[in-house]
């Protein structure tokens, strides 16, 4: 068996080939072309298996190493400390190293996300882009507006009223050339983004887990398909807690001897998941149901923000039934509460 370290970049990747025995059989740097890679890996006439960094551009080269029936691992940039603290640091000793990792079976893997999970991925995240784009244009008209000591009275500064009182506004005709442009763009953002919406719906729509989460109160189609999308297969994860943990929604342990200390959440994993999760939540002070319960007893405790993260992993932990079970909201939310209450009869 070889065992073979990319160190893949844009243009060219470094690839390191070694044996059982660890001896180097070569290292040497090919070009990004799919043709060459494909003759390489090809030529070593002996049955390999593939370690590859998970940068920004590795959906192509997984995807051509599955084609050709090649076993391929992800390794987690983070979590690779032999490359990360290396002394001696270049594209010949990363390949290399990856590859005596992948030897010794010490490689820290990563996920390949199905491709259907990336489209969704991509779709998802395009819109997010959309939506800060403009949110960030509309930052700059209310600063622009602030320099001038001038405040709309009403909620809604781009609605219809707010428009008619930013058309009667005596601006220098520079200010008003700026504000025009500014409030276009707000414009154009706002129409791509109705543009990408009904895609998401319809994906969504197709989608039988996303539509089952759409039961659940205070998700849409498009926080739907974004949980789907990242958790990209309930059965990767042995227990709910598994999944929180990839979230980053579960609290960070320090121990030493006797002593054990809880800390803030990790904030590992997918920083998707955790955020969307989070937002469904920042209303949950009005929810009449388990989330809503434990918002209440827990921002009574340790206050808002705590509350926010504590129900963001409790919706995450009933996700997770939902997914694994094909269960309704309802159905997960009765057995939490029944676990809830023989937990507290337990203590007494």
């Amino acid at each position: 068996m070889l065992h073979v370290g990319v160190d893949l970049h844009k243009r060219r990747a470094q690839v390191a080939v070694v044996d059982d025995q660890g001896r180097l059989r070569t290292n040497c740097a090919l070009a990004c072309d799919r043709d060459l890679m494909r003759d390489f890996f090809g030529s070593l006439g002996e049955p390999a298996q593939v370690g590859v960094e998970a940068t920004s551009n590795w959906y192509w080269f997984c995807d051509l190493l599955e084609e050709m029936a090649l076993p391929v691992q992800l390794s987690h940039p983070g979590k690779t400390k032999a490359i990360a603290s290396a002394r001696i640091k270049n594209d010949k000793v990363d390949a290399h190293t990856l590859a005596q990792l992948l030897r010794a079976n010490l490689l820290p893997a990563a996920h390949i996300s199905t491709p259907q999970a990336r489209l969704h991925r991509e779709l998802l995240r395009h819109r997010a882009m959309l939506v800060r784009m403009r949110t960030g244009v509309k930052n700059r008209v209310h600063a622009l507006l602030a320099r001038y000591n001038l405040v709309f009275a009403d909620a809604g500064l781009f609605t219809g009223k707010g428009r008619e009182w930013l058309e009667r506004l005596e601006l220098h005709p520079t200010t008003r050339g700026v504000l025009e442009r500014m409030l276009t763009l707000v414009e154009t953002l706002d129409l791509l983004i109705a543009q990408v919406n009904p895609q998401i719906e319809a994906s969504a729509k197709q989608d039988a887990q996303a539509r089952l989460l759409t039961t659940i109160w205070g998700i849409g189609y498009y926080s739907a398909l974004l949980i789907v999308a990242e958790i990209d297969g309930i059965e990767r994860f042995p227990d709910a807690r598994h999944l929180c943990s990839y979230a980053g929604l579960v609290p960070s342990v320090r121990a030493s001897a006797d002593h054990i200390r809880h800390g803030h959440i990790t904030k590992q994993g997918s920083p998707w998941l955790r955020w969307i999760l989070v937002e469904i939540c920042q209303k949950a002070q009005s929810r009449d149901d388990v989330l809503g319960e434990h918002y209440r007893r827990v921002v009574h405790r340790s206050g808002k923000g705590a509350a926010k993260v504590a129900t963001a992993r409790k919706l995450l932990k009933a996700i997770y039934f939902m997914l694994r079970d094909g269960s309704s909201f309802d159905q997960v939310a009765q057995h939490m509460r029944q676990h809830r209450q023989a937990s507290a009869s337990a203590r007494g």
